[in-house]
């Protein structure tokens, strides 16, 4: 019965006596607002309050004092007219564009209507030293190769499309100086010709190329780049598996160096490539179904052997690592289980679900039934919401982006919003859920035409999920080369080039919103990228002109990318010292004065905004 489904997903399951968990979610929303100004009271998914955790990065030096224009600028050297957050500074771990290529091609610059596009050819890779002794380990001259050839190692093109004023979502100008990382590969007959790690801006800038090989192992080693995150603001981990396989080693990449090593063992050491997500202290990573390996050795810690899942392409630890959310492909469900026992916790969707569905339009289906079918990345990312990759698995439907809402505390879990792509994924495909309030998602269609859409290998696209534009888009391009279907290309096997998923991210947290009245500072922040859990950092205010610091707290970034509001008051008998012996009295406020808000993660990352405090 559904209510015993939710009964036995309380803590209590885990932990002892179960609460009441309606009591539980309304005791979380009451709370809601003390959490985002530093309450260190914690509450999980369901609603149960859990013990406070000091972030086990806390002690994390900065490695940087660089402060950078945060402009954007044109490969040639032109300014981006329509962005201009020079007012902002930004102290990152990383430092990314000195990396980049510096050109992409002629097809670039930016329209009167503030879209911006850009071509990146092969030529922008191979200027690229990696890429250069890949292809020496393949034993090949890419420029002798003829053209279909040559798509076997490179795409013949990635085209980018930008609209700037809707990328900046909630979060504003900030939210253009980011960054994707994602693995992309080409296969032949389910063998892997290349595969390349790759991070690059938003404007197309190619900032880093890491082909991914074994050099040990003839040509033929080749590795399939599949999940991809990052570890944090510096380093990206990445699951790569065999070439006909789904499973193999796990590679950090060093953004700062351009270096990449394994990690959880040797390049011997296999996991399910589908997903990996290091645990909260960072001494283990979990991948498919739910494995637990030691970094330092790559000894399987535990593994559990899931009722009622088939073929489970992801696996998410929320909550310190006690829950996780799996994606069960076969069975169309999300399946939330207790990560100390492997005890199935709660069910949504498909043959096994705890609560009925209930589709767009408002229809409700019993439990038992499937409104998804064959999805790839199902993740939870807070507020009882779940965005995946609805495959439309045998459905005859094109593949779409799906978000739906299950409360443990409802007896039903309903579709909230959903976007049609253009043709049919059989396998892969991403969601994610991004710090401006739209969307991410990648996908590749089955069926590929030379004059009409689908007409790539691949594609990201960010999607506004208020008007469904699309704000961000990449695609790969290829040649249709493949088994010849009347109207298009038919690929099997993955055949041509595929990207299984992506992460956006920054090199300092994101402040915005930011305003100072009657001596209060109200700001909204959020951290460089996407966390399973709550996270450590502090907000300090000072003026702008000689530095003096008129309040520092700590706070914690909320989980999942969501944002963080913050209020912080400024005492009302604060001085500054003039350069004389004056000594001013008068509230922060009433001076009129300009301040500067700095918000600092564990990582030593920081943005700084100035604001005018005045008076109501």
């Amino acid at each position: 019965a559904p209510s015993a489904a939710v009964d036995s997903v309380s803590s209590g399951a885990v932990e002892g006596e179960a609460e009441d968990v309606e009591e539980a979610v309304a005791t979380i929303d009451d709370d809601e607002e003390t959490l985002t100004n530093n309450d260190k009271t914690r509450w999980n998914v369901w609603g149960d309050k859990m013990d406070s955790a000091e972030d086990d990065d806390a002690a994390a030096a900065a490695d940087s004092e660089t402060t950078v224009d945060t402009r954007k600028w044109g490969v040639w050297g032109d300014k981006d007219p329509s962005v201009d957050t020079s007012s902002t500074s930004v102290t990152p771990a990383a430092e990314l564009l000195p990396s980049s290529t510096g050109g992409h091609g002629a097809e670039m610059g930016m329209n009167e209507d503030s879209t911006f596009t850009a071509t990146i050819d092969s030529a922008d890779f191979l200027q690229f030293d990696a890429v250069d002794a890949f292809f020496n380990y393949k034993g090949v001259s890419f420029n002798s190769l003829d053209t279909a050839s040559q798509n076997n190692y490179l795409p013949t093109s990635m085209t980018i499309s930008l609209d700037t004023e809707l990328v900046k979502g909630n979060v504003g100008s900030q939210a253009l100086d980011g960054y994707v990382t994602f693995s992309m590969s080409h296969n032949i007959d389910s063998n892997v010709t290349a595969s390349y790690l790759i991070v690059m801006d938003l404007y197309g800038n190619l900032t880093h190329v890491q082909p991914l090989y074994d050099d040990t192992q003839p040509p033929e080693g080749t590795l399939r780049g599949l999940a991809t995150k990052m570890k944090n603001s510096t380093t990206i981990v990445a699951a790569l598996a065999d070439s006909s396989a789904m499973s193999g080693p796990r590679m950090l990449f060093d953004l700062t160096t351009s270096t990449s090593t394994w990690t959880a063992g040797s390049v011997s050491s296999k996991g399910d490539a589908h997903d990996i997500q290091f645990s909260k202290d960072g001494s283990s990573i979990y991948q498919p179904v739910l494995a637990k390996y030691q970094v330092s050795s790559g000894d399987k810690l535990s593994d559990y052997e899931i009722d009622n899942t088939q073929d489970v392409n992801h696996c998410q630890l929320i909550d310190d690592d006690t829950v996780a959310v799996l994606s069960s492909r076969q069975t169309n469900s999300i399946v939330l289980i207790n990560a100390s026992t492997g005890k199935t916790l709660f069910t949504i969707g498909g043959e096994y679900s705890d609560v009925d569905l209930v589709d767009l339009d408002g229809v409700t289906y019993g439990a038992g039934s499937s409104l998804w079918h064959g999805q790839h990345n199902a993740e939870y990312f807070g507020e009882y919401e779940y965005f995946l990759f609805d495959n439309e698995e045998s459905t005859g439907n094109s593949s779409r982006l799906l978000m739906v809402r299950a409360d443990p505390a409802e007896t039903y879990a309903s579709l909230e919003w959903e976007y049609v792509l253009d043709g049919y994924t059989p396998v892969y495909g991403d969601h994610d859920l991004l710090a401006n309030g739209h969307v991410l998602g990648v996908h590749w269609p089955e069926t590929i035409y030379s004059n009409a859409e689908p007409n790539y290998d691949a594609q990201a696209v960010e999607i506004d999920m208020d008007s469904k534009q699309v704000a961000w888009d990449l695609k790969v391009n290829g040649i249709c080369d493949y088994t010849s279907d009347e109207g298009g290309c038919t690929r099997k096997d993955t055949a041509g080039w595929t990207i299984y998923s992506m992460e956006r991210f920054y090199t300092a947290p994101l402040v915005y919103s930011v305003s100072c009245i009657d001596d209060v500072v109200s700001l909204t922040t959020q951290n460089n990228f996407k966390q399973m859990n709550v996270a450590e950092a502090t907000v300090e205010i000072s003026d702008a002109s000689d530095g003096t610091t008129y309040a520092s707290k700590s706070f914690q970034f909320s989980a999942y990318w969501r944002a963080t509001d913050l209020e912080v008051s400024l005492a009302a008998d604060v001085t500054k010292e003039s350069t004389g012996s004056e000594t001013l009295s008068k509230p922060v406020a009433d001076s009129a004065n300009e301040v500067v808000v700095t918000v600092t993660n564990v990582w030593g990352d920081s943005t700084s905004v100035p604001v005018t405090c005045t008076s109501s």
